[in-house]
């Protein structure tokens, strides 16, 4: 992640998206790789495995794809050696809502692209159910439209927080799936 000057004090407490857009190719995200000399990337890393791991692999080490383990409790578990992460979709999603929700993260001047964010940010409805064979409750997340910017900012909240320990400068893409 690009880390970029501070002016204020309370800054130093927040993360900073610096760009939200869309990319149609991979090539584009190679483009921001190296434009913005990013060091810690997550992506999904379904449905595209293939093309995701080949992103991985011109990266070196930078980018980790990211599969999501519903019986896995805790911290997000990372593979260096294998480049991927694991994480419980609802407690990675709890927490980067929390980051927004809780303002420890700024964005970029309002403007289309940040209301679009914003939009898709809100587009899951988080719902308890109970299996009915035990009994068990648990959480889930239900999209409920398009949410692609709130997946793109999930993994870049990772990124940030789980693997580098320190605050960050982030940028979110979101993958045209038309």
């Amino acid at each position: 992640m690009r880390r970029v000057g501070r002016r204020r004090e309370e800054d130093y407490k927040k993360s900073h998206v610096v760009w939200i857009g869309t990319c149609r190719e991979f090539s584009d995200l190679d483009a921001l790789m190296k434009r913005d000399h990013i060091n810690t990337c997550v992506i999904d890393g379904m449905p595209e495995t293939h093309a995701t791991r080949a992103f991985a692999d011109r990266h070196g080490g930078a980018v980790y794809l990211c599969f999501f383990n519903e019986n896995q409790k805790g911290k997000a578990q990372w593979d260096f050696g294998n480049r991927k992460v694991e994480v419980n979709r609802t407690e990675a999603l709890d927490a980067s809502k929390a980051a927004i929700r809780e303002k420890r993260v700024t964005l970029p001047r309002r403007d289309p692209m940040v209301e679009l964010f914003a939009r898709h940010m809100t587009a899951d409805a988080k719902k308890l159910e109970e299996d009915e064979e035990t009994g068990a409750k648990r959480y889930r997340y239900f999209k409920t439209g398009e949410n692609h910017f709130g997946f793109a900012f999930n993994y870049a909240w990772m990124a940030a927080q789980d693997r580098t320990g320190w605050r960050a400068w982030m940028w979110l893409y979101c993958r045209n799936r038309v």
